[in-house]
């Protein structure tokens, strides 16, 4: 028993000894440590290298000791004074009326201008006719006529610069638009222009947009010449091949306008599309001396 004893108290111990259990314990925790250091030492000398060092510990007390600068309440927070944005106002749309009378006539309108294929009536645009009003310098009082007038667009705007206007129209349908749109026309003939002669009547403009195709349009001003008074002048839309077609028909028409001191001056491109997409020019002729 002091045996035992003795052994216990130098801390060699025997098996199942308590102090050689220690022992045993520590090793194993100076292996783990061993290992743990072995793994770290890359880290940690890479670390080294850059300058890195651990942060000090600091305490949980110790962090819940530093005060808030800005105190308990937190910092104030001024909002700037900016008066609410205000929603712009809409503009304010009128919508007209819709006159269903108007359109029915129009429609009807636009049902009676149905003519023959070979008719080639193509209303003349308001562009267009700003133009031959232009070209014609159609003074009040003046006597006008306007061949194949159709709707009247030409017409109309004859009479509204004060001039007395007759009209030749072909087509039924078209005179009867044509009276009802331009009541301040003198005169209009539902017959082929081609079959009109003067017959004595003569006139201060003719202001006329005939058919152009296969050389209409060179015989339809060809022959509205013969209507034209002494110092008056013929202003009419024609197919621009007119001013280049090598056949006798062109050649000689260009021949009469350069004789008598005329012109031809192209129109833009698409003047009368979507109806046509034929590229047009205005010759201007005075009547012959």
């Amino acid at each position: 028993m002091g045996e035992r004893g003795a052994r216990s108290t130098t801390g060699e111990g025997v098996p199942g000894d308590g102090g050689a259990e220690t022992h045993e314990h520590r090793d194993r925790q100076d292996l783990a440590g061993a290992r743990i250091q072995r793994h770290l030492a890359p880290e940690l000398a890479n670390k080294a290298k850059s300058g890195y060092s651990w942060p000090d510990k600091v305490k949980y007390t110790d962090i819940r000791a530093v005060e808030c600068p800005h105190g308990e309440d937190g910092p104030e927070v001024i909002a700037p004074k900016r008066p609410a944005k205000k929603a712009s106002a809409r503009p304010k749309v009128e919508v007209p009326t819709i006159d269903t009378e108007k359109l029915r006539a129009a429609a009807n309108m636009a049902d009676n201008m149905r003519v023959g294929r070979d008719r080639e009536a193509f209303v003349s645009p308001p562009a267009v006719v700003d133009k031959l009003m232009e070209l014609a310098e159609i003074e009040p009082g003046m006597t006008v006529l306007e061949p194949s007038a159709g709707t009247g667009n030409i017409a109309l705007a004859a009479v509204e610069l004060g001039a007395v206007v007759d009209c030749v129209e072909l087509d039924r349908n078209l005179s009867d638009v044509l009276a009802e749109r331009v009541p301040g026309a003198r005169m209009i003939l539902v017959r082929d222009f081609l079959d009109t002669e003067p017959e004595g009547q003569s006139y201060d403009r003719i202001v006329m947009n005939p058919p152009f195709s296969g050389g209409k349009d060179i015989a339809h001003v060809a022959h509205a010449l013969q209507f034209l008074k002494p110092g008056g002048r013929l202003v009419a839309v024609m197919g621009a091949g007119v001013i280049f077609q090598q056949f006798r028909a062109a050649e000689k028409f260009r021949g009469l306008v350069e004789e008598r001191g005329g012109w031809f001056e192209e129109l833009p491109e698409g003047s009368f599309a979507p109806a046509t997409g034929a590229s047009t020019v205005v010759v201007v002729i005075p009547a012959e001396q």
